[in-house]
């Protein structure tokens, strides 16, 4: 596919605004790997900081080790198999794991001293300071959390001087070096690792502040390397999470539309369709990723789709081309396990069991089983409210609560306003609850892949689920289905 038709340049749209999407390369092929060393001296980089974890070291080096390549000679004495030594092979200095002090600094910055190369030759600082440079950091993946000491611990191992940050991974590292690179003002480059979610090419990240999954604005990567070797030899129930996160599309396209004709809310049909496209694309491949060798071909289908997904909520400046009330129940879950301690499933996982549940309510929105036009009997009861949310959220309820005092979207003026509107509208927003897939059919394809069909099987209980249909929503100021059933009274989340 031509990325290049979108990047680095404004596209005038119909929709009345200007979009545009500033990261510089997308390379999705086989060997993209090999592309690195080019796009960082495009960049002008000198001073690289690589960030992954065991898992995604592991990704490159098996490549490294089935290529039977000079380029990948896996001699370099780390991790990153490959990537350290095609940046060797470049002209850059590999600086030891010892250069790095406790605290984050570097043992030397005096001309006078001398560094280690993880071969155990002399490095002076002189060639350091003159030449380029690159080290390594490597953060467990059993405790990696997109959270304050997760960030925290990013910044301390920077040396000082860093210009780019190349992060190895996908999902959680992803969104950490993005959000560091961000604030401190740097580009970051991404090797992709798996076909696993949708963030690559988004400009927010979802980080969590003080145990409350939040969404913060940055920047989008200056590359996206995505080699088709290291892709395709993912885990399958990575890519399994990857066709998930994608399905999870249909529920928030229509989403986007409704809340257009209930709130007003801002809605273009130019990103949509790249995502629809996309999201068509995916299901025709399905077949394929389910394969035990999965075709290149799928995995460039899905692999773009994530990617074009994430463009489009850069175009739109929101995540609303991707995400709908499937993701506030994927939020709401994660929230919980960390809140609790319990394992979390992967989040494409989530997303997609909870795309299964949401459809399964738009099937009975459709049925006449549930009435969306009745306004709820209850009162809004802020006291019963805060109560209720501090028992939902635990230590992130200050959050959530400021956020309904701010925004009022519970109120009874709010919700009255927005029946009404729903009944001006309602016709239209039928047919498009009528046009979307059925629970069993996107069952079928999740099962082709080999992902979560169940509650069960991503560790969420009834109970859980009971109250992520109720609290999930308020999480974020977002029109969905999960505000429409409040909205109405709907029995089985009635209760403020």
């Amino acid at each position: 596919m031509d990325f290049g038709q979108y990047l680095q340049r404004e596209i005038e749209c119909a929709c009345g605004r200007k979009h545009r999407i500033d990261c510089k390369y997308i390379f999705i092929e086989d060997g993209a790997l090999a592309r690195l060393p080019d796009v960082i001296a495009e960049g002008g980089f000198r001073r690289l900081l690589l960030i992954a974890d065991e898992n995604t070291h592991a990704a490159i080096d098996r490549i490294s080790d089935e290529s039977g390549s000079d380029t990948f000679d896996g001699s370099d004495g780390i991790n990153d198999g490959s990537i350290s030594a095609i940046l060797q092979k470049s002209g850059f200095i590999q600086l030891a794991n010892t250069v790095v002090s406790g605290d984050g600094y570097p043992n030397c910055l005096d001309d006078s001293e001398e560094a280690m190369s993880p071969h155990g030759e002399s490095v002076s600082c002189e060639e350091i300071n003159n030449g380029r440079y690159f080290y390594s950091v490597t953060l467990s993946s059993k405790t990696l959390l997109p959270d304050e000491e997760g960030i925290g611990g990013i910044v301390t191992a920077m040396l000082p001087g860093c210009d780019v940050i190349v992060a190895i991974g996908s999902g959680t590292l992803n969104d950490m070096c993005r959000f560091v690179s961000y604030k401190l003002g740097i580009p970051y480059i991404i090797v992709a690792t798996a076909p696993s979610m949708d963030g690559y090419t988004s400009h927010v990240c979802a980080m969590i502040t003080n145990r409350v999954k939040t969404t913060y604005y940055t920047h989008v990567p200056f590359a996206v390397i995505g080699d088709l070797g290291v892709l395709a030899a993912a885990p399958k129930e990575l890519i399994a999470a990857g066709v998930g996160d994608v399905l999870g599309k249909y529920i928030s396209l229509v989403e986007w539309q409704i809340a257009h004709l209930i709130t007003d809310e801002y809605y273009c049909p130019f990103v949509a369709s790249i995502v629809r496209e996309a999201l068509e694309k995916t299901r025709a491949a399905v077949s394929r990723l389910g394969k035990e060798d999965s075709s290149p071909t799928a995995i460039t289908v899905l692999m773009e789709a994530l990617v074009l997904s994430g463009m489009a909520m850069t175009m739109a400046d929101t995540s609303r081309p991707a995400s709908g009330s499937e993701h506030h129940l994927a939020h709401y879950w994660e929230m919980q396990a960390l809140l609790t301690g319990a394992p979390a499933a992967l989040h494409g996982a989530k997303v997609g069991v909870a795309t299964l549940i949401i459809l399964h309510l738009y099937q009975q929105v459709a049925a006449g089983e549930i009435n969306l036009t009745q306004t709820r009997h209850r009162r809004f009861d802020e006291a019963t409210y805060i109560q209720e949310i501090k028992v939902a959220y635990g230590s992130a309820a200050e959050a959530v609560i400021a956020l309904e005092r701010e925004s009022q979207k519970n109120s009874d003026t709010a919700v009255t306003a927005r029946i009404d509107c729903l009944k001006e509208h309602h016709d239209e927003i039928m047919t498009l609850i009528s046009a979307l897939p059925t629970a069993d059919e996107i069952s079928a394809l999740l099962t082709a892949v080999g992902a979560s069909l169940t509650i069960s099987d991503i560790n969420v209980s009834d109970e859980l689920l009971t109250d992520s249909l109720r609290y999930a929503k308020e999480q974020r100021v977002r029109y969905g289905l999960l505000q429409m059933l409040y909205d109405c009274g709907w029995g089985k989340i009635e209760k403020v």
